[in-house]
């Protein structure tokens, strides 16, 4: 039996990675409001050979307090077709759809678009296929997208220093990136940046700031700058040697 290596693209990567595939979709994300009627997600195949495809949805949740990621099975979500073939340089429309309340938070999910992998004469070895995961997200009348991130405070779990970000609206946000600038006595001595993610409705996640505990023990204060596309937030939290000597897994930021 020859073993099939799935790679899977999400989030901000889908703009570049999946485009050096021979499958894309447009758009990033699905957003439909509630009782809006259908979205759609198109499927591109840029390859000279037919690209056969299957589709499937998954509930995408997070832990409220940390932001750990869960996706479960679900029959929520409507979407048609599930399997089919988009011929070479063309393209199919995947039409997406909810037909339940969604109460007062929205409802997220993530529609995987997988290439399945052909056998070609005389191939050995282990085949590849692209996965592309595509949020798509169903928000109650009326709801406001969040656009400023909000940091509530940074603090050490799993041995990592982290930023608490949180969310209290009824929308997604997402946070682009992190900058880190760490000082002491006013003087710079830290500059990072770590990529963000998505922050899910009433969720409060944990950001792994890549400092590491020699790093940490340099500053007296960090500034922190959180980024979403049309916005940003710029706080300032105090360090001192107890919380840096929590630290115990070594990362670094990019510099």
């Amino acid at each position: 039996m020859k073993k099939i290596i799935i790679a899977t693209i999400a989030g901000t990567m889908l703009a570049t990675s999946a485009m050096a595939a021979s499958i894309s979709t447009y758009p990033m994300r699905v957003e439909l409001e509630e009782g809006s009627g259908i979205g759609e997600l198109t499927v591109f195949n840029a390859g000279d050979k037919p690209a056969n495809i299957q589709v499937r949805a998954m509930a995408w949740s997070q832990d409220a307090k940390t932001g750990a990621e869960d996706m479960q099975e679900t029959r929520e979500l409507i979407f048609f077709p599930k399997i089919f073939s988009v011929p070479a340089k063309g393209q199919q429309v995947i039409r997406v759809g909810y037909q339940q309340k969604v109460g007062d938070k929205e409802k997220s999910f993530r529609v995987f678009v997988r290439e399945l992998p052909v056998d070609e004469p005389g191939q050995t070895g282990a085949r590849f296929a692209v996965q592309i995961s595509s949020p798509a997200f169903i928000y109650p009348k009326g709801a406001v997208q969040p656009t400023k991130p909000t940091v509530d405070g940074i603090e050490v779990a799993e041995g990592k220093l982290m930023a608490r970000v949180s969310n209290s609206g009824a929308r997604y946000y997402s946070m682009n990136k992190l900058e880190i600038n760490g000082s002491k006595g006013g003087k710079e001595v830290y500059k990072g940046e770590v990529a963000g993610w998505y922050v899910l409705a009433g969720v409060s996640k944990l950001f792994p700031l890549n400092v590491s505990r020699v790093d940490c023990q340099k500053m007296d204060s960090v500034h922190l700058i959180a980024h979403t596309q049309t916005d940003k937030n710029e706080v300032n939290f105090p360090v001192d040697a107890a919380l840096c000597g929590k630290i115990t897994v070594e990362t670094a930021a990019k510099q």
